[in-house]
């Protein structure tokens, strides 16, 4: 089943920039399947809303892999 592997902010001077990475399985060959998206959050979000906020859309995006992992199963 898909996975966050990795949540991170891009670099230290983009806070509002975070990398997920997801691990979707692996494929015939036994290579993992990943996929990357990046989140920029809104400017009006303070440094407190920030993480959760990212955490919801990790969350969320992940309940997508899974619903595409599984259809094309």
């Amino acid at each position: 089943m898909p996975y966050i592997q990795e949540l991170k902010r891009t670099n230290k001077n983009a806070s509002r920039s975070f990398k997920i990475k997801f691990n979707l399985g692996n494929d015939s060959n036994g290579n993992p399947i990943t996929r990357t998206s990046i989140w920029v959050g809104p400017p009006e979000l303070c440094e407190e809303e920030i993480l959760p906020n990212i955490r919801q859309t990790a969350e969320a995006y992940e309940k997508v892999m899974k619903g595409f992992v599984s259809s094309t199963n």
